[in-house]
């Protein structure tokens, strides 16, 4: 996966748009190749500013992010080790039944007696 633009600016995803201006505008100096710096961190931040700097993009940058961290977290889980440890106990199984039967089995046969 490509560095976080938010990362590559030294900022926090939550940083507003005076931030990022002012965040692009001292690593741009700080590491403008004319100033000594390298071209390809330069080109770095030239592209996360095109992209964060635009609202459209920046937008749509957001929702990829969100999407990215929620797939991730998800895949870190380990759900088989979670299923493993929950023990259900028959009394549990028991008020699931229950449950299920007071809050979906009687009204659908109500209905359906109708």
């Amino acid at each position: 996966m490509t560095k976080n633009l938010y990362e590559e600016l030294g900022l926090q995803e939550n940083a507003t748009r005076g931030q990022i201006k002012s965040s692009y505008r001292r690593l741009v100096k700080q590491h403008h190749p004319d100033a000594g710096g390298e071209k390809e961190r330069f080109i770095a931040i030239q592209n996360a500013w095109e992209t964060l700097n635009d609202p459209f993009k920046k937008e749509l940058y957001d929702k990829t992010l969100i999407t990215l961290s929620q797939s991730s977290n998800f895949n870190n889980k380990n759900w088989e080790e979670q299923i493993n440890t929950k023990k259900y106990s028959s009394t549990m199984k028991d008020n699931e039944v229950k449950n299920w039967i007071e809050n979906i089995f009687n009204p659908t046969n109500r209905f359906i007696s109708q």
